[in-house]
């Protein structure tokens, strides 16, 4: 009768599967007897960390398209606002000139002139030495010619001329109707012993609306 187990000195030809019982000192070859397997474990983290990061990227790509879009909201806003605001901006420039305009003529319609109240005045400022003999008005907005002499040829009678053209220039009366007063000619007249002179009283511009085309 042959044996039933038959001793031979290589161990790796030895079957596991014949083992009555595992070999506790190689740990490798033990089964994971464990309620919960280890593996379970590594995979529940792996896929709870992909889980989250995945979440963390929704949320974010979901604010910045919140973003983009009140962004976008915003611009729209400024674009539309745009408009009205430049127009109104235009409108005040236009008001202003408009006010201005209606404060000048507001002055004249105020104060109007008056011929006669020119020449009063006129007579009343009039310095030793100087006469006027023509006064060319042709009506408000036109400029108006004044002609006179000053007595005498020397020196003395060109600084009365000079100081009569600085005091008309300075008058707070005058300054109401007129924008500029100009000496245009000064010339000699030997033959009456003086130095006739000719100003240019220039009104003040008149308020005009402009047309619109």
């Amino acid at each position: 009768m042959k044996p039933l187990f038959k001793k031979t000195g290589d161990k790796a030809g030895i079957d596991l599967l014949t083992a009555w019982h595992p070999n506790f000192r190689n740990k490798k070859l033990l089964p994971d007897t464990k309620t919960v397997r280890t593996n379970f474990f590594i995979n529940l983290v792996a896929i709870t960390t992909v889980v989250v990061l995945g979440l963390f990227i929704a949320l974010r790509e979901i604010k910045l398209a919140d973003f983009k879009h009140d962004l976008a909201n915003k611009e729209s806003d400024i674009a539309e606002a745009s408009a009205p605001s430049e127009k109104a901006k235009a409108d005040f420039k236009n008001y202003s000139v408009e006010e201005q305009r209606f404060k000048t003529a507001y002055e004249l319609v105020e104060h109007p002139f008056r011929f006669s109240d020119f020449v009063t005045h006129m007579g009343t400022i009039m310095p030793n030495g100087v006469k006027i003999n023509r006064v060319d008005f042709r009506g408000v907005g036109q400029t108006m010619n004044v002609s006179g002499n000053v007595r005498g040829l020397d020196a003395s009678s060109s600084d009365i001329a000079s100081n009569f053209i600085k005091l008309l220039q300075s008058d707070l009366v005058l300054s109401k109707d007129f924008s500029t007063i100009t000496l245009t000619n000064l010339g000699r007249d030997v033959a009456q012993g003086n130095m006739s002179l000719e100003l240019v009283f220039t009104f003040k511009a008149s308020p005009t609306v402009p047309v619109k085309k």
